[in-house]
């Protein structure tokens, strides 16, 4: 019983993101890990405008996704 009670809890987790006014959500089952990236991004030509690069973590190539752009938001410099 106890298992399924913490299965429930789990289920409602959600990672929040603030940008400007908006607040987005993102169920937690979808979010591997969260890191601040320290080491450089490196561009990749052609990609969608909202896509900064690619940067290595843990020794697994991800892309880095700059969410105003996505969202066509103003930058931090504009704000």
């Amino acid at each position: 019983m106890e298992e399924y009670i913490e299965k429930k809890r789990l289920e409602h987790l959600w990672l929040t993101v603030r940008l400007q006014e908006c607040l987005y959500a993102i169920d937690c089952c979808r979010v591997e890990f969260i890191f601040e990236i320290t080491k450089g991004i490196t561009h990749v030509p052609k990609c969608h405008e909202s896509i900064s690069g690619i940067t290595n973590a843990r020794g697994t190539i991800l892309p880095v996704i700059d969410l105003r752009k996505l969202f066509h938001l103003k930058t931090t410099e504009d704000e």
